[in-house]
Order: C-alpha cells, then sequence, then structure tokens
C-alpha cells in the first residue's frame, strides 16, 4: 500500500496539473494556440509530447499486465501502436504540417468537399469520445487500487481533474503536462524500475530460468493475436485525430517528421520494458492479475515519495491519452461541423464554444465510464470505426489523384454499416469487422470512384 509521502506526491502532482491548466490559459491568445499550440512546438518538446499521447493506460498499465499474463509477447501491442507512428512518420508527416489544418476531417474537405468533412467527422468524434471513455476507466482503476474507493468514485474524480485543465488551456495545457509525464516516466521506467527489478531477479538470465519458455518468447500469444493487435492499433495510430492534432503542433516540416519517428521509436522500446516490468512482477509479487502489476511493482521497487511521484507520472500518462481525445473531439466538433454553420464572433468565441464542449464531452465520457466501466469493448469499437472508416480514405485524399468525393463518402458510409453488422454478428472482440470495413470501403472507393467524376483532379 502507498505510504504518506506517496499520497502526498499524488496530491501534488494533481494541483500542478491544475496550475499547468491556469498556465495554459494565460498563453492561449487565439484558436490556433487553444487547438494547436500555435503550431510552433521545437523538436525537444514536440517529440517528448507526441511520444506522451502514445504512451496512455493501454501502454503503461497495460502494456505491464499484458507482459504479467502473457510473457514478452505481451508487448505486441505497444510494438505496434509504435510502427504505426512510425508509418504515420514516414508516410504523412511531412504533408500534414504543411497543411493549415486543425483536424483530419478539414483535411478531407480540402481534398474532397463538405460532404467528406461532415461524415469523417462524425466518425472521429465517435471515435475519440469512446477512447475518452476507456481512459477514464483506467485512470478510475489506478485512483481505486492507490487510494481505495470505489470505480465510480475513482472515474469522477480523475475525469474532473481532466476536464478541468483542458478546459482552461487547450493544447498548451495537455502539452506541458504531457512534457512532464514523459520526463518522469521516461527515468521512472527505464532507469529505475528496469534496472532494479532485473537486479531483483539475478538479470535477464535470472529471470528467463524462473519463466517457462511461453513467458520468454516474443511469439508466446500465438502469430493469430500478434495479427490481431496488428489490425487494431497499427493502421488506428496512422489516421488518429488526436495524434494527428499533435503533428500539427510541430513549428516546421522537420520536426514534425523527425519527432514523429523518434516517438515511434521510443514507443517500441517502451512496449518490450513494459512487457519486462510484468513479467518482473510476476516473479516477484503475488497478485491476483496483473491489472494492478505497474503500481504494486513500483510500491515495491521504490522508496516512499519517488514511488508515489511514478504513480502520479502513471496517473498522468493515462490523462495524456484522455486530455488529447477530449480535445480532439471538441475541436472536431467547432471546427468541421458548428463553424460551417454557425456564425462565430471572432477567435474568443471559437475558444469559448471549444471550453463549453470539452466539460460537455467530459461530462458525457465520466456518465459512460461510469455505466460500462468496460475498457477492452469500448477500445475495439472505437478503433473499427476509425480504421474501417478512415484508412483508406486518407490515404487515397494523399495518393490518389484521381479519387472522387462521391467514391469518398459512399465508402465511408458503406464500411461503418459494415463494421456496425459486422460487430453484432461477430462480437466486439472480434477483428472481423475491420478487415471487411477496409475491404469494403476499398471496394467502393475504387468502383464508385471509376463510376463518376466530380472534378477532381
Amino acid at each position: 500500500m502507498p505510504e504518506s509521502l506517496d499520497y502526498l506526491a499524488i496530491g501534488a502532482y494533481l494541483v500542478v496539473l491544475l496550475g499547468v491548466g491556469y498556465y495554459g490559459a494565460r498563453m492561449t491568445k487565439t484558436e490556433e494556440d487553444f487547438w494547436v499550440a500555435g503550431r510552433r512546438l521545437p523538436l525537444w518538446m514536440y517529440g517528448p509530447t507526441m511520444a506522451a499521447v502514445i504512451l496512455g493506460g493501454a501502454s503503461t498499465i497495460g502494456g505491464t499486465e499484458l507482459g504479467y499474463e502473457d510473457g514478452l509477447s505481451g508487448a505486441w501491442l505497444v510494438i505496434w501502436i509504435g510502427l504505426g507512428i512510425t508509418a504515420l512518420g514516414i508516410l504523412l508527416s511531412t504533408r500534414l504540417s504543411e497543411l493549415s489544418a486543425v483536424s483530419l476531417s478539414e483535411a478531407l474537405h480540402d481534398r474532397f468537399g463538405e460532404g467528406a468533412r461532415y461524415v469523417s467527422a462524425v466518425i472521429v468524434i465517435v471515435n475519440c469520445l469512446l477512447l475518452v471513455v476507456t481512459q477514464m476507466t483506467a485512470i478510475g482503476e489506478i485512483l481505486r487500487i492507490i487510494f481505495d474507493v470505489s470505480l465510480p468514485l475513482a472515474i469522477v474524480l480523475g475525469g474532473g481533474v481532466i476536464i478541468a485543465y483542458t478546459t482552461a488551456g487547450g493544447m498548451w495545457s495537455v502539452t506541458i503536462t504531457d512534457f512532464l509525464q514523459f520526463v518522469i516516466m521516461t527515468v521512472g521506467v527505464f532507469f529505475l524500475l528496469l534496472p532494479l527489478g532485473l537486479f531483483e531477479v539475478g538479470g535477464w538470465q535470472g529471470l528467463e530460468n524462473q519463466l517457462d519458455a511461453g513467458h520468454t518468447s516474443p511469439v508466446g500469444v500465438g502469430t493469430r493475436e500478434i495479427f490481431t493487435l496488428f489490425v487494431l492499433y497499427f493502421f488506428g495510430m496512422i489516421v488518429g485525430q488526436d495524434i494527428w492534432q499533435r503533428v500539427f503542433t510541430a513549428q516546421d516540416d522537420a520536426t514534425a517528421r523527425t519527432g514523429t519517428l523518434l516517438a515511434g521509436f521510443y514507443s517500441v522500446a517502451y512496449g518490450i520494458v513494459a512487457a519486462v516490468l510484468g513479467m518482473i512482477a510476476l516473479v516477484t509479487l503475488d497478485l491476483q492479475n496483473g491489472g494492478g502489476a505497474f503500481p504494486a511493482l513500483t510500491l515495491s521497487l521504490l522508496p516512499a515519495g519517488l514511488a508515489g511521484l511514478l504513480l502520479s507520472a502513471a496517473i498522468s500518462a493515462t490523462m495524456s491519452t484522455a486530455d488529447s481525445n477530449l480535445l480532439a473531439s471538441s475541436t472536431v466538433l467547432v471546427n468541421d461541423i458548428l463553424d460551417p454553420v454557425l456564425d462565430y464572433d471572432g477567435e474568443e468565441s471559437l475558444i469559448r464554444w471549444t471550453r463549453v464542449l470539452i466539460l460537455g464531452f467530459g461530462v458525457v465520457a465520466i456518465a459512460i465510464a461510469v455505466l460500462i466501466q468496460d475498457v477492452i469493448n469500448a477500445l475495439n469499437i472505437a478503433y473499427a470505426l476509425l480504421t474501417g472508416g478512415l484508412f483508406v480514405p486518407v490515404l487515397a485524399a494523399f495518393f490518389w489523384r484521381r479519387a472522387t468525393s462521391t467514391g469518398v463518402i459512399a465508402a465511408m458510409g458503406t464500411s461503418i454499416a459494415v463494421i456496425l453488422l459486422s460487430l453484432n454478428v461477430y462480437g466486439l472482440d472480434s477483428t472481423v469487422p475491420i478487415l471487411y470495413g477496409i475491404s469494403t470501403n476499398l471496394l467502393v472507393l475504387v468502383g464508385v470512384t471509376l463510376l463518376t467524376s466530380d472534378g477532381n483532379p
């Protein structure tokens, strides 16, 4: 159990987050400040904050849990996330940084018109909201373990802090908190927990000797599960609004490309280390399940106060995904659905509307998280809709000049219908809906494009 110094460190960290929200609000002068940090982040800040948005609850808490349960092969979830970000850095980061857009839907609008903008915006908003729900639940699980309170209360407390600082400062608040989280987690995970944990078990050789072959094999979970994780996370990273919105914060093309590639490589290493920490927890701790492996290992290896600081950063790691998607959903709704139909009274009005929607989306996400308390199903639905609905149209926007607006809109609408039907037939934990969605999207986009011509080059 945490000691008094740990609780003090966690409480102080949460207060710092609220202070950052106030500081971010003072830095925010324009809508671009609020949405994309003024598009002026240098590499030393952009790279770590891009990595931070990736390394949320799934990568830190979930990655350690998978290492505890599946061994070294539990790293594949985060490895595919990292490789997806690497692919984004190679394929699209430079192109994205050249745009004046703030959202994926706006980029599709520039290429395919209003219809594509509205349809894609709805998909993005639903995806982001579901991702916020998963992170709110994950934050609640951490706080429940640390403070020994009910899960609903923990979700409300953690969610309230996220809503407060994101509403106040937008992307500047999110960026500063993510940078702090990145520094603490990097030091804590790579330079404290990993060496101390390996020392505890007698090094890698000692760890291998205490585990069965399945836990030390990089493919222990089987190729089918590895492929499932690839489908779920690799493509989704390439078309995630929260990821794109971070790319838009880079100060120039070189920063966007280099920082995104570095964040991807870092994430791969982080995933492997998280899995190893889970394996160490399996050998050294007596736990009912792997869900509490990271906080339990932290408390067992680090002294009081320092353990609390690292747990605070782990909470913040989960918050970094939640706040990014909360900001992303609100940005898309204001910029891509409301802006074309409402007459805003200047930049202050845009920022005010975004803040109101952050508050609204946050309250809705907390309510859903309290009601369903289910991370995996919400995560699967989120990525099924995002990847199946938008991956092909995004690639077409940048790499197939002949693609038409009619083809893109028909492809998105048809694929979403197929995905929803397939989820109902095959279950929420199946990858079949994503595969059907991508296949339908590609076939309809190509077929309708070849049959239509709407003036696109």
